[in-house]
């Protein structure tokens, strides 16, 4: 097991306040500083979400963060794309499960055609452990939201209306998947919320929550994020805090196959549509 596993969820916000606990030196004037550590502020890290299997990815996202231009790419990869992987077809979220967090991420490498830099995989519960720790998130259910899977321990009961939700029901709202467009809209609610959950709590305020994060974070989380890497990320960290982060959203082109005819639901990723966007928006060069 890892020595640092973090969710990216909160990596800035936690990474911000390790920084202004770092101990400070002062110059010749005595005033405090703080030296800043020499770092890349363009990065692409590769977030899911597990299911309650433990090891199927219930969400795919790709996150591309560029502190030159304080700005957040979001790009959600449907669970049920179709993927050719070591001699047969599989849905992507079985990937994970089958082959591991890397291989995950190599595939994503090859269907978006841009680099990977980092993955993080939570499991099921932790979010809710981080919004709880986080004081919950004030968001607005566009509809009511009512689902009931006994084989899956998934109960859903949400009321339409802006109102303060706990960690269980955000996550509730990110595995509510009973929409006309399916899938596609449920990843476009998951960016919407993670977005939400960013700007209220990417403020060096939540400095007092350090420990409680960090208990949860280990506990619910693995990355290939080294302890020396998140340290380097922190003056990016406090530099997003201190600014407004532009988040931008980004849908996986394709369409679903014929269910009828191949008696089983695929996405088909139009993959040199997806790679275009992705060189355009998610380069790290």
């Amino acid at each position: 097991m890892r020595y640092v596993k973090i969710a990216v969820f909160f990596v800035l916000a936690v990474a911000a306040g390790m920084w202004l606990m770092r101990p400070a030196t002062t110059d010749a004037g005595g005033q405090a500083q703080v030296t800043e550590t020499k770092n890349s502020s363009i990065f692409n890290i590769l977030l899911m979400g597990c299911d309650a299997s433990g090891v199927r990815t219930d969400s795919i996202m790709l996150l591309h963060v560029d502190g030159a231009d304080n700005r957040v790419d979001m790009l959600s990869l449907p669970r049920d794309s179709k993927i050719y992987y070591n001699g047969s077809y599989h849905k992507l979220n079985s990937i994970s499960a089958l082959y591991g967090a890397e291989a995950m991420a190599q595939t994503v490498e090859q269907l978006t055609g841009v680099p990977v830099d980092y993955y993080v995989r939570i499991y099921t519960g932790g979010f809710a452990q981080l919004v709880d720790a986080l004081g919950g998130l004030e968001y607005e259910v566009e509809q009511d939201m009512v689902y009931s899977d006994p084989a899956q321990d998934l109960y859903i009961n949400l009321k339409k209306g802006k109102q303060l939700l706990s960690g269980e029901q955000c996550e509730q709202y990110c595995r509510y998947r009973s929409y006309v467009m399916g899938d596609l809209t449920r990843t476009q609610r998951q960016r919407k919320l993670l977005t939400e959950l960013l700007r209220q709590k990417l403020k060096l305020q939540y400095v007092i929550k350090l420990p409680a994060l960090w208990h949860i974070l280990n506990e619910n989380t693995d990355t290939d994020l080294s302890a020396a890497e998140v340290i380097s990320y922190l003056p990016l960290a406090r530099s997003f805090c201190e600014q407004n982060v532009i988040f931008v959203q980004h849908d996986c082109p394709g369409e679903y196959n014929d269910m009828k005819k191949e008696r089983i639901s695929y996405y088909l990723i139009d993959r040199d549509a997806l790679k275009e966007m992705c060189l355009k928006s998610f380069a790290c060069e």
